[in-house]
């Protein structure tokens, strides 16, 4: 498996009503369109979330993956399954998860399915934070395979800016607990993970360098939206690392302008809004590359105004 597609986290979009890529049409049955349906989303990794979202739709057709259940040949369970969660990891719509759990419940009938089912449905309804019956499908899983599932706090006072989970408790009482982010001013927000190899290597670079890691009250750390938490190895980085500590995005409309199918990205926010991504690592980028564009858009910390005019050179989002 290439490092690249370790850190395709499946994660979070709202879709649009933007027009889909033109595609040709799925091949019969069902395991020739999950096939297809793959390749539609390889395509769609930089565009922006509510489009790769409602492209993913338009060519999926979910209605010929989902018609009548019970009646589906046992081969084609497997890639219906599989096409639910897909579009469940690109749009967090409940619809689509709750889909390939009547698949999974029709695979159970039938005893096919298996633990890397289960593991995976428990993950999707983390994904849209459904503990419950999470917490019901990770029964059946050997203990050492379980997901981790948090207890969940999600109140939130009013006001503006989004929203992120910060994780709390211990090994014997996990806590997520809901809180209102300030992006006000310049700020950086990176999206990274502890189970993505390119994430790791930035995280290591933020130990040991000392300027990098001074701008960290004016960074976010943020964990990309997806159903494996990854508990224990986020809390053992913000355990050693408080002062950068990951938070887990909430929702994806939230954060309209991201885009994580690769890891890091480094996001440059003036007010909210996104100016400038780099991606970091995987195309040869490294911190002789982010280190300097930390510097000019937040300044040296004993300089707040170095960064005022400079423009930061880096990749626009796509249109």
């Amino acid at each position: 498996m290439k490092f690249a597609s370790v850190c395709v986290l499946l994660m979070a979009l709202l879709f649009s009503r933007m027009a889909a890529p033109d595609v040709p049409p799925p091949a019969p049955g069902l395991q020739q369109h999950y096939e297809a349906l793959l390749r539609i989303d390889d395509t769609l990794l930089e565009r922006d979330p509510p489009y790769a979202a409602a492209a993913l739709l338009q060519a999926a057709q979910p209605e010929l993956a989902m018609r009548d259940i019970p009646g589906l040949e046992n081969s084609d369970l497997e890639p219906a399954f599989r096409i639910a969660l897909l579009l469940a990891a690109r749009t967090f719509a409940q619809a689509h998860v709750e889909s390939a759990r009547r698949v999974l419940d029709e695979m159970r009938h039938r005893s096919l399915a298996s633990p890397d089912h289960y593991a995976r449905m428990a993950a999707a309804y983390l994904s849209i934070w459904k503990p419950a019956p999470a917490a019901q499908l990770n029964a059946h899983l050997p203990p050492a395979e379980r997901l981790v599932i948090p207890a969940l706090e999600v109140a939130v006072a009013p006001g503006p800016g989004p929203t992120v989970m910060s994780l709390g408790g211990s090994a014997d009482h996990w806590t997520l607990t809901r809180r209102r982010v300030d992006l006000s001013g310049r700020r950086v927000v990176v999206v990274a993970s502890p189970g993505c190899p390119f994430s790791r290597k930035f995280l290591e670079q933020l130990k040991t360098d000392s300027e990098l890691a001074g701008y960290a009250k004016q960074s976010l750390l943020l964990f990309p939206k997806g159903g494996n938490l990854l508990v224990p190895e986020v809390h053992a980085w913000n355990a050693a690392n408080p002062e950068h500590a990951f938070e887990y995005m909430y929702a994806v409309d939230e954060w309209p302008d991201l885009v994580w199918w690769r890891m890091p990205l480094f996001y440059f926010l003036q007010d909210g809004k996104v100016v400038r991504r780099i991606d970091g690592w995987q195309n040869g980028v490294t911190d002789k590359q982010v280190l300097p564009q930390y510097r000019v858009w937040l300044g040296r910390l004993d300089q707040p105004s170095a960064a005022a005019s400079t423009p930061i050179p880096g990749k626009q989002l796509p249109p």
